[in-house]
């Protein structure tokens, strides 16, 4: 799902929301299983926040 975020903002860049869509609907990434949308990319992108957010402290 990283990728496919990574991907869309150098691709398609728009809102955070729409990558999801743009990933699930628009794009194929091999051995990428079906992505359900926007809730994958919440998910991936609170898992890099957190993730920042404890390599700061």
């Amino acid at each position: 799902m990283l990728f496919a975020l990574v991907a869309n903002r150098a691709i398609a860049p728009g809102s955070k929301l729409a990558a999801g869509e743009w990933a699930s609907r628009d794009v194929v990434v091999p051995d990428l299983p079906g992505l359900d949308g926007n809730s994958q990319a919440l998910r991936a992108m609170g898992l890099l926040v957190k993730s920042e957010a404890e390599g700061a402290a």
